[in-house]
């Protein structure tokens, strides 16, 4: 019998429309890669205001498995590091 409800992982449904205007709008954008591009700047910026850590060094990992196995966020020395993920 089906509920009408479905249940997946989140990998299976498309994109907020938001996104996909975004990824339009700078598809044409030369951009160095690897978290050196200017739109990851901007983000690391505002990452750092949202924070209050203006000095935090902030990196960008790939989602699943791989950006649960090292921190993305240090505000301290390593010694006192914060980690922080989004899934």
């Amino acid at each position: 019998m089906d509920t009408g409800a479905k249940y997946s992982f989140h990998d299976s449904e498309g994109a907020h429309p938001a996104i996909i205007e975004a990824l339009a709008r700078t598809n044409l954008s030369q951009q160095s890669g690897y978290g050196n591009d200017e739109y990851s700047e901007e983000a690391r910026n505002a990452i750092r205001n949202l924070i209050g850590a203006d000095e935090a060094m902030i990196y960008f990992t790939p989602g699943g498995t791989g950006h649960r196995s090292e921190p993305l966020i240090h505000s301290k020395p390593s010694s006192s590091a914060r980690s922080y993920h989004c899934d």
